[in-house]
């Protein structure tokens, strides 16, 4: 172990454990002192806000789904047409007596059919993503009126203590007036 002015790797470890507990305790009171200036109706105002942002790009992502599959299959349709029009020209050519045209017609058509099992899993794959886009958005719903429901509720009751303070700071502090609120 090398030293350093005096005190050795080892001793400085554990002088560092030895304030483990005391550390741990300071951590306890600042941690509640933090709890206690939390305004929890803000808290509650701050995460109804983030989880309807991300309702909101779900929902605008669930929505895309319909327009880009029905473009696949429009696609899909456009490359089985041109399959069969290379089909035929590669029988035009062979009966012509042209097998040069009639291969490279087939080589053609063999990268379109490569083409349209791509589009067949790309408009399969999203249908099973949105359906779990679909039931996470579900969640999220739930989530949010209840989210909406409990900071209405905190709302309602957060300004009843601070009318209690005022009405007992107006009336002196006398206990009459003080239950009558």
């Amino acid at each position: 172990m090398r030293q350093t002015g005096g005190t050795t790797k080892a001793d400085r470890k554990t002088r560092c454990l030895d304030y483990g507990p005391h550390l741990n305790a300071w951590k306890a009171k600042i941690s509640k002192l933090l709890n206690r200036a939390e305004n929890s109706a803000e808290t509650l105002d701050y995460a109804y806000g983030v989880n309807r942002r991300i309702f909101r790009t779900s929902r605008r992502e669930s929505l895309m789904w319909p327009p880009r599959k029905s473009a696949r299959k429009l696609q899909e349709s456009q490359l089985n047409q041109q399959s069969e029009k290379l089909t035929g020209q590669a029988r035009e050519a062979m009966s012509a007596g042209r097998e040069d045209l009639a291969r490279a017609a087939l080589e053609r058509k063999q990268l379109i059919v490569g083409e349209v099992g791509s589009l067949e899993q790309q408009v399969s794959e999203p249908e099973s993503e949105q359906e779990k886009l679909t039931a996470a958005e579900q969640q999220l719903r739930t989530k949010i009126e209840a989210l909406r429901s409990k900071k209405e509720v905190i709302q309602a009751q957060y300004p009843a203590p601070e009318a209690h303070v005022r009405i007992s700071e107006a009336t002196g502090g006398s206990d009459e007036m003080t239950d009558l609120a």
